[in-house]
């Protein structure tokens, strides 16, 4: 993650300095941020399939006779899942913002990213009337990645020089989870899934000037969810690699809180001759 940070920001800064005689009186801003996200809503996996069948059955007429039925037809299962996926209620982020001379700002923000992993194991112990034992053990290995980002386009109302300013924005927000459930018996199955979800939210924040180079600002996240995609798969050999795998498609709204507080560092602020042209 270290390096994810400073390759995005050697990125952002190669493009600021590129059109830094273009974009005059343009300020550029990181940030390390203490987030909170709402829990989210589970969601509902299902998948149908039909498998033949052949049953026989006898109906004797006689004692020692009878007559051979058989039946075939055709058996529909429907197979519902509901999934809640692990929550991270607080994380840590960062940020990167471009303000103009004009107050209009672009923000890449890092909500979230963690990489969790988690044992769970049963071991019994049989011994027989011999006084032969037998072990066995049953359990999954769990590991997990979620990534939360979000791209804000805004402004703010007052200039730098204030004290206390405020801003609104308009933010795109996209939430990327992944699962790996892996048993530690031969007699369960694994189950791998990820999806992706995408929202927009219209976010007001406040802003505290520290020092000339550091402030602290606060964010209102409310997030209209409106897509989700995904897909689930039961690595089951018993069951047909068809049906094995669940897509996820959704695209009812949903609604959902979330915030920040941040801590920011001005790396570079307009100069005395850029304030006064303002």
């Amino acid at each position: 993650m270290r390096a994810l940070y400073i390759m995005v920001l050697a990125l952002f800064l190669c493009i600021d300095g590129y059109s830094q005689k273009k974009k005059k009186g343009t300020s550029f801003i990181v940030s390390t941020s203490f987030n909170f996200h709402e829990k989210p809503d589970s969601y509902l996996l299902s998948r149908e399939y039909v498998r033949e069948f052949e049953d026989a059955e006898l109906t004797f007429e006689t004692p020692v006779s009878g007559t051979f039925i058989i039946e075939e037809g055709l058996n529909k299962y429907k197979v519902e899942n509901i999934r809640q996926l692990p929550h991270q209620s607080f994380s840590f982020g960062f940020a990167f913002q471009k303000i103009n001379k004009n107050n209009y700002f672009h923000e890449l923000h890092f909500t979230k990213s963690s990489f969790m992993k988690s044992n769970y194991t049963d071991k019994y112990i049989v011994t027989d009337t011999l006084g032969n034992k037998a072990m066995a053990s049953y359990g999954f290995v769990n590991k997990n990645a979620s990534i939360g980002m979000r791209y804000e386009f805004g402004k703010y109302m007052m200039t730098s020089d204030q004290k206390i300013r405020a801003g609104i924005s308009t933010g795109l927000i996209v939430n990327f989870f992944h699962e790996n459930h892996i048993p530690n018996s031969p007699s369960s199955f694994g189950i791998r899934g990820s999806s992706l979800s995408l929202g927009f939210s219209l976010i007001p924040s406040a802003q505290i000037k520290i020092t000339e180079h550091v402030s602290i600002e606060a964010k209102a996240v409310p997030i209209l969810f409106w897509g989700e995609i995904g897909a689930i798969r039961f690595q089951n050999p018993n069951i047909f690699p068809t049906h094995q795998r669940i897509n996820n498609k959704s695209f009812e709204p949903s609604f959902k809180w979330s915030g920040a507080i941040m801590l920011k560092y001005t790396v570079r602020a307009p100069n005395s001759m850029d304030r006064k042209r303002r």
